[in-house]
């Protein structure tokens, strides 16, 4: 009589920042993942996920390299790793062939719930190298578009950074702006108009600020804030140079 040897499973699920905002949900990826097992006959032993991360790289997703980790080593028996699409483990054609290529040195067969997978036959692996190019494609045709609009962005005057001390930001009309602090502008606006008008140094306008009590200003930070064009009215940029900004100025270093 033969025995019946449990085949196990594991299951990876992620999600990127933008993915969650979409709702593509990691439930629904489990829950996706969980059917297949139980249609192939798999005893799932273990799950893992990584949430709000991105596929770029490999080595930066904790839950993917546990994953690896764990369905390698043979005291665990894992037979099958399964995930709801193969973006899920990666967009890049190269890692994802990795990935494939070493669970399959361990008998580990990758399943996917939404792309052929689970016989290894050369079409199979064919579609699955040109599934994997377009994820590529996609994911690189996306980056540009955000690189793109990033720069029409700054180039428009809107700031690409966090708001310099004396601004917060705020969403006006569905766009990110930086508009004075009334915690911090006619603070600081002081201190430029003191090193403008009576020169005092940067350590003077150091001591002043800390005096408040309401911050540490080192030295650098206080160099930072008084070198800065931004306020003046420009956004700077070492990538895309330098623009009249949308923001108000704090200070017309000309007069």
């Amino acid at each position: 009589m033969e025995i019946e040897v449990e085949k196990k499973a594991v299951i990876y699920t992620r999600v990127s920042s933008q993915e969650q905002v979409e709702n593509f949900s990691l439930g629904s990826q489990k829950e996706a993942c969980e059917r297949l097992a139980k249609a192939q006959g798999f005893i799932v032993s273990k799950y893992f996920t990584d949430e709000g991360i991105s596929a770029k790289k490999a080595d930066n997703r904790p839950g993917l390299q546990e994953m690896l980790a764990y369905s390698s080593s043979s005291k665990n028996k894992v037979s099958a790793v399964i995930v709801y699409n193969f973006a899920r483990l990666n967009r890049n054609t190269r890692d994802f062939l990795d990935v494939k290529l070493f669970l399959a040195k361990y008998g580990v067969m990758l399943f996917s719930t939404s792309e052929p997978s689970g016989t290894d036959s050369p079409v199979e692996r064919a579609v699955q190298t040109i599934l994997s190019a377009v994820n590529q494609l996609d994911n690189e045709t996306k980056a540009e578009t955000v690189k793109a609009n990033m720069k029409k962005r700054f180039m428009d005057g809107y700031p690409l950074t966090r708001p310099r001390i004396g601004y917060k930001s705020v969403e006006i009309n569905s766009r990110k702006e930086h508009v004075p602090d009334p915690e911090w502008f006619d603070v600081i606006k002081t201190m430029w108009l003191k090193i403008r008008d009576e020169k005092i140094t940067l350590g003077q306008a150091k001591k002043e600020l800390n005096s408040l009590g309401r911050r540490k200003f080192s030295t650098q930070y206080t160099s930072k804030i008084f070198a800065s064009k931004f306020y003046c009215g420009y956004n700077i940029s070492p990538k895309y140079g330098e623009v009249l900004g949308k923001h108000e100025p704090m200070i017309d270093l000309d007069t």
